[in-house]
């Protein structure tokens, strides 16, 4: 994920685009969460943000993982206890450093040949649901970046074919469907219908993403451009700010549901993935 580097060109880019679209829907998700908790319709599409952001982990050349990131996990892991919410999983800023720092070697041991990727994916689904009791999504992140790192550099490997590339994209996309239906079990049948066209149109973006310059998109609209200068390349800023913000509101306005200094070490649904 591309989050933390700046791009300083003037020009609109499809990172710009990707990495705005992604925080609206991250937006709306978290609105639900804090706001309107009963409306499952906001988690709907919210949940779609977040191949999005893994993907982007893969797809990047960039492997640094800034103080920064880890500061404002801290941050945020310190104001979900504040907010009366639990400490683990540990924020997803903090899977985000793991994944990119471990998507290389990953990926440099899955891609010898068919069957090492076949044998990675199943040893990393199997520990997708405990991990992500400790993390936020958990290593279901890391295959999203395997994805990612496979659509950046697809033509490059040789020791697979495309149509074992294709066929592991796809098996990524079934497996974040099977979690989010897991986390949100309660949704109707049309809700769900709506998240999975949602999801597969964002698996189907991320598919054919490639970075790209929009050469004098400032000119047509100058108007939305800062709007996408924002949330494209001060994405992390973003997330906790508007994280803090909501959390100090909730703990405000819905006392009985977001106590103040009420936190809990970890989720009790959490909790039972260890027993």
């Amino acid at each position: 994920m591309n989050i933390l580097l700046r791009n300083h060109t003037a020009n609109l880019t499809s990172y710009d685009l990707l990495k705005a679209l992604a925080v609206i829907l991250m937006i709306v998700d978290h609105v639900g969460v804090y706001f309107y908790p009963e409306d499952q319709w906001f988690r709907v599409f919210g949940r779609m943000c977040v191949p999005i952001w893994f993907f982007l982990i893969g797809f990047a050349r960039a492997r640094d993982i800034p103080k920064i990131m880890w500061i404002g996990g801290a941050v945020l892991a310190l104001s979900a206890f504040a907010a009366g919410q639990a400490v683990f999983p540990l924020p997803i800023l903090f899977t985000l450093a793991v994944v990119r720092y471990f998507i290389d070697p990953v990926m440099g041991r899955a891609l010898r040949m068919p069957q090492t990727l076949v044998g990675m994916f199943f040893v990393l689904f199997f520990l997708s649901l405990h991990s992500a009791a400790v993390l936020e999504y958990g290593v279901l992140g890391l295959l999203l970046a395997m994805f990612g790192f496979i659509c950046r550099h697809r033509g490059q490997i040789a020791t697979l074919n495309r149509w074992v590339l294709r066929i592991f994209g796809f098996v990524v996309f079934l497996t974040f469907l099977g979690h989010q239906m897991l986390l949100m079990e309660t949704l109707s049948a049309l809700q769900m219908q709506v998240m999975i066209m949602g999801s597969a149109i964002v698996f189907i973006i991320l598919n054919y993403f490639a970075p790209r310059e929009y050469l004098g998109a400032s000119k047509h609209v100058p108007f939305i451009m800062p709007v996408f200068y924002l949330l494209g390349r001060w994405t992390l800023e973003v997330y906790v700010l508007h994280l803090l913000f909501f959390r100090g509101l909730s703990v405000a306005l819905y006392p009985d549901r977001f106590g103040f200094m009420d936190g809990q070490i970890m989720e009790p649904a959490a909790l039972s993935l260890f027993m």
